[in-house]
């Protein structure tokens, strides 16, 4: 009886480590998707943080919108600026074509 017994016995510890062995290799296929997800997330936080960090140096909607009123003053002031040019252009143009002509 004590061999059967010890038959038995084995039989049960060999179903108790392949049933570990089995839930060993689930429990590592499942926790290793969640490293590589948990890189996956360190990596995509990295970049969100240099992003981030970028945005920092960047002007907000205040001072784009002043760039923008600057800017049109500025456009307007060389409008101004060149038709004063194209005045004195026209004059050098009348003085040059006078002294041409006193010239002859």
């Amino acid at each position: 009886m004590e061999l059967m017994d010890m038959d038995t016995l084995k039989g049960w510890i060999a179903i108790t480590a392949s049933v570990f062995a089995l839930g060993t290799a689930i429990w590592n296929h499942l926790t290793h998707r969640s490293r590589d997800n948990s890189k996956k997330v360190e990596d995509l936080s990295n970049r969100v943080q240099i992003i981030e960090t970028e945005f920092r140096h960047m002007p907000d909607a205040d001072a784009v919108h002043k760039l923008e009123l600057s800017l049109a003053k500025m456009s307007g002031e060389l409008s101004t600026v060149l038709e004063q040019i194209k005045s004195i252009q026209r004059t050098n143009k009348r003085i040059e074509d006078y002294l041409m002509e006193k010239s002859k």
